[in-house]
């Protein structure tokens, strides 16, 4: 039953900001515990983030999407909220 209870607090993660990017017709991929937990088929560790990358030209699609989602839900804090660009 712990299983259950682990990472709980990333629901959100795939409930509404990953099926967004999705009808938004963006690519994404999770990278990371998380990423490695959809391989596995179950979360190995406690994550505190969902590691997701964009292609660049997709990027500055993303910030809006995030922005429309913080305001519907006034209770949470962009500030703890990071996009950052990372050049391959």
């Amino acid at each position: 039953m712990e299983e259950q209870k682990l990472n709980n607090h990333l629901s959100v993660v795939f409930e509404e900001i990953l099926p967004s990017l999705t009808e938004a017709g963006i690519k994404y991929w999770v990278f990371g515990g998380v990423g490695v937990a959809g391989v596995v088929g179950k979360f190995i560790r406690e994550n505190q983030d969902v590691d997701t990358y964009v292609l660049g030209d997709d990027f500055i699609k993303v910030e809006p999407i995030l922005k429309k989602l913080c305001e519907k839900h006034g209770g949470w804090d962009a500030d703890d909220w990071r996009m950052k660009i990372q050049n391959t």
